[in-house]
C-alpha cells in the first residue's frame, strides 16, 4: 500500500511531465505547489509586492510558454528558477538609470571573480530562534532584502529554494567558486547583522 502512494517528488516529476505534453490541468498543479517558493523569491528580489506580483505573473506565462523545451523534468525547479530571476532583473532594471545601473556593476564586480579558498557553504544559515520567533525572523528577511542583488538571489537561490552552487552558476553565467564566494560575503553581512542585533537584545 505504501509503495502505491506517489513521493512529493515523484508527483512533481509526473506533473512536470505531462504539462511538458501540454496538460493544463497538470501545469496548473505544478504552478501551485512551486508558487510560494516563486513569490519569495520574487518579492525579496524586487521588494515590491506590485511587481513581485507582475515578475510572478510573468514567471508562470514563460515557464508554460517554454515547458515543452525543458529537456531534462528534474532540472526543472533550477530552470523555473532562472526563469523568475530574469523577470525580477528587468523589473529592476526598469528602476534605475544608466548611471545607476553602471554604478551597481562595477560594485558588484567582485561577485563575478573566483573565490577559490572558500569551501561549499553550510547550509546552517538561520539560527533557529530566527525560525520558530516571528520578529527574528521578519528582521532576517529585511537584512537579506538590504544586500545587493547578487548576494541577495544567491542567498534566497541557495538557502530558500535549495539550489547548488553548481546550479546557481548556471542561472546567473558565473561559476560555482564565484557564487560560493558571494555567499560567503552576504553570510557575513547577515552573521554580523544578528550579532549586533542580539547584543542589543535584553538578557
Amino acid at each position: 500500500m505504501a509503495g502505491s502512494i506517489e513521493t512529493g517528488e515523484a508527483k512533481k516529476l509526473s506533473l512536470i511531465k505531462k504539462a511538458r505534453r501540454g496538460n493544463q490541468e497538470a501545469f496548473t498543479e505544478l504552478f501551485r505547489l512551486e508558487e510560494r517558493s516563486l513569490w519569495y523569491f520574487c518579492l525579496k528580489m524586487v521588494g515590491d509586492e506590485t511587481d513581485a506580483e507582475d515578475a510572478l505573473q510573468e514567471t508562470c506565462i514563460s515557464i508554460w510558454k517554454s515547458l515543452g523545451f525543458l529537456k531534462e523534468p528534474a532540472a526543472f525547479r533550477a530552470w523555473m528558477m532562472q526563469i523568475a530571476r530574469r523577470e525580477c532583473i528587468r523589473i529592476l532594471d526598469k528602476r534605475i538609470t544608466h548611471r545607476e545601473k553602471e554604478t551597481s556593476l562595477e560594485a558588484l564586480e567582485e561577485d563575478y571573480m573566483e573565490f577559490s579558498e572558500y569551501a561549499e557553504p553550510d547550509r546552517e544559515l538561520i539560527p533557529e530562534a530566527y525560525v520558530v520567533d516571528r520578529e527574528r525572523n521578519d528582521r532576517l528577511a529585511a537584512w537579506i532584502s538590504e544586500l545587493p542583488v547578487k548576494r541577495r538571489e544567491a542567498i534566497l537561490l541557495y538557502y530558500y529554494n535549495g539550489l547548488s552552487t553548481t546550479e546557481i552558476a548556471k542561472i546567473t553565467g558565473t561559476t560555482p567558486n564565484s557564487v560560493t564566494g558571494t555567499l560567503a560575503k552576504a553570510r557575513k553581512y547577515l552573521a554580523d547583522r544578528i550579532e549586533a542585533y542580539e547584543r542589543r537584545e535584553p538578557s
